[in-house]
């Protein structure tokens, strides 16, 4: 029915008939945006082939109020020009977003009293995918070069390693005993491994900081240990990773003001998705603001 999925149709319309597509266009074309405050933004893939839509929701109400198809500034300025445009400019505080950096830019030139905010998520993802996957692969170099690549000590190594940069990201209270099984294993070990199990938290720790004094001292720690994990290890991505929270410092620094994320944008986009699943096949794809 069209109260079961209203609430993702702004993502993504793929319709059944005519007059399905009719009522879902009465019920989400010019959404209502005057209590508009705080907004989140992220991209959706829409197609295979890196084909992506950006949706904006009001924070507050959780409400998607605008999509567009690609995630480019061009593509995203539309939805800052409208909000412009209905005399929102000045009414708009916060902007959670990944680090894109096409929305410092789109945000500083349409909303001048807003403030960015990076997402944690998306930190905490370039974290694993990119710092942890490095570690990871060195770890297993250096145990199959000890002992051999075919030998029980590397068929261990990489046993232990498959997911530990995976569960070296999760948050305490999301710790599955065979996790903590796993990351007990990589204690005892003593190696690259486990003198990172306690950056994901540090990192985290920046989100829940009291003061913007607190959150900057904990930010500074943080780029000191992941250069020095740079240096000792010659970790390239760990370099990288620090320079990124330095250069993204402005958007990272006002997460404790305004306790915000793009979390529930996360779930939007998920039910996005099992629409797309539902929908297999249909070819209408409809998206507008």
């Amino acid at each position: 029915t069209s109260t079961s999925i209203a609430p993702m149709m702004p993502v993504i319309c793929m319709c059944l008939s005519p007059l399905d597509k009719e009522q879902l266009e009465a019920l989400f074309t010019n959404v209502n945006t005057q209590d508009l405050r705080i907004i989140a933004v992220d991209e959706i893939a829409i197609h295979k082939g890196q084909k992506y839509a950006t949706v904006f929701i009001n924070y507050e109400t959780r409400q998607v109020f605008a999509v567009v198809k690609g995630k480019t500034q061009k593509a995203v300025e539309s939805v800052f020009q409208m909000l412009v445009d209905r005399g929102l400019q000045d009414q708009i505080i916060a902007v959670a977003c990944d680090m894109n950096a096409a929305y410092p830019n789109v945000v500083k030139k349409f909303l001048p009293k807003a403030e960015i905010i990076f997402d944690q998520f998306h930190v905490i993802q370039h974290l694993s995918a990119e710092v942890f996957k490095e570690a990871r692969q060195v770890q297993a170099g250096e145990v199959e070069e000890e002992f051999g690549m075919k030998s029980d000590q590397a068929r261990a190594a990489r046993k232990i390693l498959r997911t530990a940069a995976w569960d070296l990201v999760m948050p305490e209270h999301s710790l599955t005993p065979a996790i903590r099984e796993r990351l007990e294993e990589i204690r005892r070990a003593n190696n690259l491994m486990s003198t990172m199990l306690p950056l994901a938290d540090m990192v985290r720790c920046i989100w829940h900081a009291w003061s913007q004094e607190e959150a900057a001292e904990m930010l500074a720690e943080c780029i000191e240990a992941f250069d020095s994990l740079a240096q000792d290890h010659n970790l390239k991505n760990a370099a990288t990773f620090a320079r990124m929270l330095k250069n993204r410092s402005f958007g990272i620094l006002t997460a404790w003001k305004h306790r915000i994320s793009t979390g529930p944008l996360e779930g939007v986009n998920t039910r996005a998705k099992l629409i797309k699943r539902i929908a297999y096949d249909y070819k209408s794809l409809s998206i507008s603001h």
